[in-house]
């Protein structure tokens, strides 16, 4: 008696369907716009503007990838990508949240500097003077068009990922990201990321 091991098809199937062209121009389009967030923020200082030049070349590389991945790379290799990829965009989102939202990594935000008060915006500030509350809290700015842009592009590529991901793993990244949105939200509506 011969068995034949199951394999995957369809749209979810690793390698198949759009979900590689999704998770593909997802990374490259996120890549094209760190390239320009890199060139906003070059005034910010040279860590800054490698920072968003590395994750930059990253995307477009795991794009670029993605995009010849069946013709030229291997299955398991593929998934390797793809679990990186969703990895680094979600440690992106991640880190986009704590800058924005917190004031735990102000010292790194000092390139929106606030020219009122020498503050960086949307980051903690001391507030004293004729108020005299003497309190700290988060000022806010709207975001940036390109910031929202990423937002949004990175949010696309996150399950396109999963959807390249194999079928014995795709369920459980799907809960680990669920349980992280949650305690992501948990964390904003108790504070911590308001």
């Amino acid at each position: 008696m011969t068995t034949t091991a199951r394999t995957s098809t369809g749209p979810l199937a690793p390698g198949g369907g759009t979900w590689p062209l999704i998770a593909a121009g997802g990374s490259l389009t996120a890549g094209a716009l760190h390239v320009v967030a890199a060139v906003d923020h070059s005034g910010a200082g040279w860590w800054v503007t490698g920072f968003f030049g590395a994750v930059a070349a990253a995307q477009l590389a795991a794009g670029a990838a993605l995009l010849v991945g069946p013709r030229l790379l291997s299955t398991r290799r593929r998934t390797s990508l793809a679990t990186a990829l969703l990895a680094g965009t979600v440690g992106l989102l991640l880190l986009y949240l704590v800058v924005h939202g917190t004031e735990w990594l102000g010292a790194l935000a000092g390139s929106h500097a606030d020219t009122t008060s020498g503050a960086a915006a949307d980051h903690a500030v001391r507030h004293e003077g004729p108020v005299g509350t003497a309190t700290t809290g988060a000022v806010h700015e709207p975001a940036e068009p390109v910031a929202l842009a990423l937002l949004a592009v990175q949010a696309v590529v996150v399950p396109g990922c999963v959807a390249l991901l194999p079928d014995s793993r795709r369920p459980r990244v799907t809960n680990l990201l669920l349980a992280l949105a949650v305690v992501v939200c948990l964390l904003w509506l108790t504070g911590p990321l308001a």
